[in-house]
């Protein structure tokens, strides 16, 4: 089961696991004295080939050693996380089924003024930037779903993931793709659906906030 709670401890979708999920963490290496690849080591490696040839290979070298290949790390991605959610009708298909698929969609699309302003969703920078992010656990796995556009909720900021016992705190959902059953009910509502999604931490990976995922 994944409950995703907004950053006050609020659930705000609850549905099952369609299949196994995955956690990417990534980070990039780059050669401590860059490729290696510069004029200066061009121009030496040409000559020095040209005395390879000339000397029927008896001088044999170039202007790179293999230190030059060494890797330094350059910075670290976010988690991205991705899951499909799937829910299905029982006895009332809209608050089983469109709801809860809105409430997830919702989390990664912007809201709007009545100018036709647009809203950010996620954290504002001062929430990202705050040194006690994230702050607050999930208060419970079970409750009343509440309305992503609750401000009051704080819905249109971070979120924490729970899958099973392990709890992700501080993401943000990039993407959501409903599917939805051709089958309706009496009242034309679909009686299945499923949604693929992509979250992502607001921070950078790292060991420690790994280390924290699982809990009590």
């Amino acid at each position: 089961m994944v409950c995703i709670h907004s950053h006050t401890g609020k659930l705000i979708a609850k549905g099952a696991l369609l299949e196994d999920f995955k956690v990417n963490m990534r980070s990039e290496f780059v050669h401590v004295l860059g490729s290696g690849n510069t004029i200066v080591g061009d121009a030496a490696n040409v000559f020095l080939g040209a005395l390879k040839s000339m000397s029927s290979g008896l001088i044999n070298g170039s202007a790179s050693y293999k230190q030059m290949g060494a890797l330094v790390w350059r910075h670290t991605d976010n988690f991205a996380m991705s899951f499909s959610l799937e829910f299905h009708y029982t006895y009332d298909a809209m608050t089983e089924v469109v709801r809860p698929i809105e409430a997830v969609c919702e989390l990664a699309l912007p809201g709007e003024t009545r100018t036709g302003n647009l809203q950010m969703p996620g954290p504002s920078i001062l929430e990202a930037l705050h040194p006690s992010f994230p702050n607050m656990p999930p208060s419970s796995r079970d409750g009343i779903p509440v309305p992503v556009e609750d401000k009051e909720d704080g819905c249109d900021t971070y979120i924490n993931i729970t899958i099973g016992n392990l709890l992700f705190m501080g993401w943000v959902i990039v993407s959501a793709e409903p599917t939805y059953s051709k089958f309706l009910d009496e009242d034309g509502v679909p009686i299945y659906a499923k949604v693929a999604v992509e979250a992502k931490s607001v921070h950078s990976a790292t060991k420690d906030s790994m280390r924290r995922w699982a809990h009590s």
